[in-house]
């Protein structure tokens, strides 16, 4: 294919992705992740996380939805078992005691996988879809999405505080792959200190049909606190292979 046919191309792409909304450019991002294909029931995922240059360590996930999460991290003895669902989150270390996790960490999405980040969601009548302009991303640009879905029971937080989900999403203007998003954690520890964290995703491969990013690198923090660097390598991602219900039960 000639260059000026591909540029006539790309050019065409990113007019029709300028004239959508909001919310047809969300539905567009995700339909270029999952192609003609249903959302994933489950997902098996191996993988590595590294913190900034520390060693490899082995990562294990299952998932059900868009909230059912499950990490196994580490081996043997050492390995920390996180369990997040709609209904609470735990943890446990070595095969001991059950931790509960602070309701304000517990609202949780399997975000490596953007297309079952907060994104999934953009179709529930509570949810909006704010921006939709290209904004400089680096030396490169992107297009930017602000999602957010309001807390459903805020008045069973502590001290009303409710905890909506927010996410800025920026998609790639050629491929509409979600190349970063930015949000901000609670605390486990203190409901009123957040966290800043910026998420990149690169090295997008095609898995049954679906557009898996395999590196995904975090940055928590700020320049004032610190920042602190993870880097997630994919080593294989399995869809629809029957994840039980039992493993998202800690014992």
């Amino acid at each position: 294919m000639k260059r000026s046919t591909i540029f006539l191309f790309l050019f065409s792409l990113a007019a029709q992705v300028a004239a959508q909304t909001p919310r047809t450019l969300a539905d567009e991002v995700l339909r270029r992740a999952l192609g003609n294909i249903v959302a994933p029931v489950d997902a098996i995922i191996l993988a590595e996380r590294r913190q900034g240059t520390g060693p490899a360590v082995p990562l294990r996930i299952q998932i059900q939805g868009n909230r059912k999460v499950r990490y196994e991290v580490g081996t043997g003895r050492d390995m920390q078992v996180f369990v997040y669902t709609e209904g609470g989150g735990w943890r446990q270390t070595g095969g001991g005691a059950v931790e509960s996790l602070a309701p304000q960490v517990t609202r949780h999405r399997p975000a490596l996988i953007p297309f079952l980040d907060l994104l999934s969601d953009v179709d529930k009548p509570t949810a909006t879809v704010s921006g939709g302009s290209l904004r400089q991303l680096g030396p490169a640009t992107a297009y930017h999405l602000n999602v957010r879905l309001p807390d459903p029971a805020p008045n069973q937080r502590f001290r009303r505080e409710p905890l909506d989900e927010v996410v800025d999403v920026f998609i790639d203007p050629n491929t509409l792959f979600v190349v970063r998003t930015e949000r901000v954690l609670i605390s486990d520890s203190d409901l009123y200190f957040r966290v800043p964290v910026v998420t990149d995703y690169s090295d997008y491969r095609n898995v049954q049909g679906r557009a898996v990013p395999f590196r995904i690198v975090y940055r928590t923090g700020t320049a004032n606190t610190g920042i602190w660097e993870t880097t997630t390598t994919i080593l294989s991602v399995q869809f629809n292979q029957g994840v039980s219900d039992s493993a998202f039960v800690l014992r």
